[in-house]
């Protein structure tokens, strides 16, 4: 065998298994975290959460420290007002870590509290749509839940629906609609049957 076909199967078998590593490396959680996970939205939450918004129509507004946090200093404000049927929503992909114990099912807990915005009639409302999904932002929903607030009152927690154990990533996603939303202290925990 000549030096250069034998130099051309070793560049290509080498090529192969570099190939071949840098698959591995993606497939692999590159930010597994083991549950409980406690997000309060303090640091640089932008790090964590994607923020997806129609200019002119809703905004979103991460690490707010314009109104008390129900911890820390921090929130999240969904703006969807006028009201119009566009959202304003934040999604954070988590991938769980393979060395948490395997409970049976998970959840989320948020609280949540809706700001009077300028000009608004009384009894006007929030909604929101409290999401998980498999894999990323656009996977299927394995958990749905509406709320409504009608009050101004900062911190109601609310429950998101239930969901078994992720075997893969997931991605909770929070979205406002028809007002304005203040969001903080995400929990996501497993439970046992």
């Amino acid at each position: 065998m000549s030096r250069l076909l034998r130099a051309r199967l070793v560049g290509t078998a080498v090529a192969a298994l570099l190939l071949t590593a840098a698959g591995l490396t993606v497939a692999s959680p590159a930010y597994a975290e083991r549950f409980p996970i406690a997000d309060s939205f303090e640091g640089n939450p932008y790090d964590r959460w994607t923020v997806s918004e129609i200019p002119g129509l809703t905004s979103v507004s991460m690490g707010v420290n314009s109104t008390p946090g129900r911890t820390g200093s921090n929130t999240a404000l969904l703006h969807a007002y006028p009201p119009s049927p566009a959202t304003a929503t934040v999604f954070r992909t988590i991938t769980p870590d393979s060395a948490t114990p395997r409970p049976f099912e998970c959840g989320a807990t948020l609280y949540i509290g809706r700001l009077a915005n300028q000009g608004e009639p009384a009894g006007s409302t929030v909604n929101l749509i409290l999401r998980i999904r498999q894999g990323g932002p656009t996977g299927p929903i394995i958990s749905n839940k509406g709320v409504t607030l009608q009050q101004t009152q900062l911190w109601e927690g609310h429950d998101f629906n239930r969901i078994p154990w992720p075997t893969s990533t997931i991605t909770v996603e929070i979205s406002a609609y028809r007002g304005t939303a203040i969001v903080d202290d995400l929990a996501f925990r497993c439970f046992s049957l």
